[in-house]
C-alpha cells in the first residue's frame, strides 16, 4: 500500500490497510504465499491462509491460521 510509512511484516502496515479500507481486521482474510511478510497480518487479527504453491519461507513456522495449496483453498467450505 502506497503512502503508508510502514511495510510488511510490521503490524502497523496491516492496521493502516484495514483503516484505509474502512474494515475491521476481524472480517478480513489474507491469502498469500509469504511466510513472514504476508502471515504477519495475524498480528492485527486478520485471518491468514498460507498457500503452499511457490511458498516463500518455512510454512511450518509461519504461524498461519491455515496452510494449504491454492486448489484446496478454493475447494474449502465457506
Amino acid at each position: 500500500m502506497e503512502n503508508c510509512g510502514h511495510s510488511k511484516p510490521n503490524a502497523a502496515y496491516w492496521h493502516h490497510v484495514a483503516t484505509v479500507m474502512k474494515v475491521d481486521p476481524e472480517y478480513v482474510v489474507a491469502v498469500a504465499n509469504g511466510c513472514t511478510q504476508d502471515m504477519s497480518a495475524r498480528l492485527v487479527g486478520i485471518k491468514t491462509y498460507l498457500v503452499t504453491d511457490y511458498v516463500i519461507g518455512d510454512a511450518a513456522s509461519s504461524g498461519a491460521d491455515h496452510i494449504l495449496d491454492v486448489l484446496a483453498y478454493f475447494r474449502r467450505s465457506p
